[in-house]
């Protein structure tokens, strides 16, 4: 799939999606933070669309607009909801809706377990779980990406190369033991 797309709706401004930014499939776009701004600037269309945070949100700098519809299943700092956006035209104009809902984690967390997905994936279904659960393991913050992250460190300090997803076990325990302390 291509990085980003441009959307062209008859009457209505042209409209980008990506999943993290229109530059880089894995470069966060953050409140605040100047590389969003020029990703933004640079941007040829006035509206952006993206998640790869799992944060729910809407920046506006230099009269363009970027929104992250958030997470279905695992939001940031949204507490277990499922959150998606709302986009419609009105009057050649975007218009949009940030939404964010319950649903029912413990029938997911029980499918995670009756799955076998434990057995293959031990780490990442313990994080799910935890998520899903609105708590945090070691106190604080522990999501997917941080252990992911970590366990690639690891992995290539073990193996020399680690490519995702291919990352053994042991490392996803071991970044998973050096982040909770």
């Amino acid at each position: 799939m291509p990085i980003k797309r441009e959307l062209v709706f008859d009457g209505m401004p042209t409209l980008t999606i990506c999943h993290s930014s229109p530059r880089k499939v894995n470069e966060d776009m953050r409140p605040d933070d100047e590389n969003t701004f020029s990703i933004m600037e640079q941007n040829t269309a006035d509206l952006i669309m993206c998640g790869h945070t799992h944060r729910q949100g809407i920046i506006r700098h230099g009269g363009k607009t970027m929104i992250n519809a958030g997470s279905v299943g695992l939001s940031i700092n949204g507490g277990a909801k499922a959150q998606f956006a709302i986009l419609s035209g009105k009057n050649g104009a975007w218009e949009n809706e940030l939404i964010s809902l319950e649903y029912d984690t413990d029938a997911v967390i029980a499918d995670l377990h009756s799955s076998g997905l434990y057995e293959s994936a031990p780490v990442w279904c313990q994080v799910t779980e935890c998520m899903l659960r609105g708590g945090s393991i070691g106190g604080g913050g522990l999501t997917h990406g941080k252990v992911l992250l970590r366990a690639m460190e690891l992995c290539e300090k073990g193996e020399g190369v680690c490519r995702w997803p291919d990352i053994p076990e042991k490392y996803m325990e071991a970044a998973m033991e050096a982040l909770i302390g």
